[in-house]
């Protein structure tokens, strides 16, 4: 009997190791150690899809394909702007939106989990 209750223990050990090897969030991204528009910070593995430079119009766009979810997009721009001196601006209007301020230049950035891709606009105000 013991020996069957050392064998159910050591599976339990082994399932809940399955489990939580499962169930880890992913690494958070990295800096790519490049600027994007505005200098902003961008992740490892972003390439850079298309650019449209500011006019009296619009702001300017730049648009990187990316393997990351929407979620580690967010969190790595969350997390690595404030290092550079940017600042949150309006809060979290929805999940795959968020703005940034730093002196004069204001940005936006944008996921399309859909597309694997994400948008940096902006410009000097």
């Amino acid at each position: 009997m013991n020996n069957f209750k050392t064998r159910m223990h050591r599976l339990k050990l082994f399932l809940i190791a399955i489990v939580l090897a499962f169930a880890t969030a992913p690494a958070p991204l990295h800096s790519a150690r490049k600027l994007g528009l505005l200098g902003v910070p961008l992740p490892r593995g972003a390439t850079l899809v298309s650019k449209m430079p500011q006019t009296a119009e619009r702001d300017a766009m730049e648009t990187y394909g990316t393997t990351a979810t929407s979620a580690e997009i967010m969190a790595f721009f969350k997390a690595e702007l404030p290092k550079s001196g940017w600042t949150r601006w309006r809060g979290d209007i929805r999940p795959d939106w968020a703005a940034f301020k730093k002196g004069n230049r204001l940005i936006a950035i944008a996921t399309n989990e859909k597309n694997k891709t994400f948008m940096i606009m902006g410009g000097v105000r």
